[in-house]
């Protein structure tokens, strides 16, 4: 009598750890490894984890490998080949590497956009990223050798400065929170994607029109043609009206996780920063020294 009003109140307040009841069938071997717990601390625990597996958010990751973003990378790499090319004076070969260079350049937006899975957040970045390593080189470059005015290089070249901090700072922003540096430099887990301004692409096609133009100059003897020098002008003009759209126009950063906080005062402090390292560079920027002529002495 006694027994069986035990076992009575066993099956009542008492039951395995977990939502699930007592495991029938082929499940029933692992009975031995349950605990025994109070249902009403069984309800609690289970109802816990329950809590905790929900409340958490997983960042799902993006595909990385794909075409596109490895034409960008091949942008990359052959940029120090181009100023190598430029500062030896082989600019038919330059032109050449630079045409191929722009040609992926086309074509990774092109298959970004027609086929499914090779768009990606990280292309969205790696391939201004990759535009913008390639032409501040080749504008060093080549107004070393003296064939693009040194105010021009500085102004493109503090333009990119500029952009890369702020898409530094935008990838800070955008990792979803507690942030790590594990999550900052896992290229895997977006943050934002770009979304590039008219100004912006027309600036692009008229800075890669100069490069070329001064890489063909020299054999036509057109450095000081007013047409090349009216491009140059250009290409100013289009320079810093893009810096002026990506620091102040809205959507041009879109966050994966969260709102865009368009604070106009860490705009303008950009902006300045971005004025006064044009302002210095112009000063600082070297050029090659230009042979003496051994009759003149």
């Amino acid at each position: 009598m006694l027994l069986s009003s035990c076992l009575r109140l066993s099956r009542r307040s008492w039951r395995p750890l977990g939502p699930k009841a007592w495991p029938i069938g082929p499940q029933s071997c692992h009975v031995s490894k349950l605990r025994f717990l109070p249902a009403s601390w069984s309800r609690m625990v289970s109802g816990h984890h329950d809590i905790k597996k929900y409340s958490v958010k997983s960042q799902a990751k993006e595909n990385i490998l794909t075409v596109p973003n490895g034409l960008c990378v091949f942008r990359i790499a052959a940029t120090p080949y181009l100023a190598h090319l430029v500062l030896h004076n082989d600019l038919d070969y330059a032109f050449g590497l630079f045409a191929l260079a722009g040609f992926t350049d086309l074509l990774d937006g092109w298959i970004a956009r027609n086929f499914e899975g090779q768009a990606s957040m990280l292309g969205s970045f790696l391939d201004p990223l990759a535009d913008k390593i390639l032409v501040a080189t080749l504008y060093l470059s080549l107004t070393y050798v003296g064939l693009i005015p040194v105010e021009l290089t500085s102004l493109v070249v503090s333009r990119d400065v500029l952009l890369v901090y702020a898409g530094l700072y935008i990838r800070y922003m955008g990792v979803t929170p507690p942030f790590t540096l594990k999550k900052y430099f896992d290229l895997s887990l977006p943050s934002a994607q770009v979304q590039p301004t008219m100004i912006s692409k027309l600036n692009t096609m008229v800075q890669l029109g100069l490069v070329a133009s001064a890489m063909i100059a020299p054999r036509f003897d057109m450095v000081d043609h007013p047409a090349f020098q009216g491009l140059c002008l250009l290409t100013a003009t289009t320079t810093f009206a893009s810096a002026v759209s990506y620091a102040f126009m809205k959507d041009t950063y879109r966050f994966s996780q969260r709102s865009y906080d368009h604070q106009f005062g860490k705009k303008l402090v950009a902006f300045i920063i971005f004025i006064l390292f044009n302002v210095g560079f112009v000063s600082l920027m070297p050029k090659q020294p230009k042979a003496v002529d051994q009759e003149s002495k």
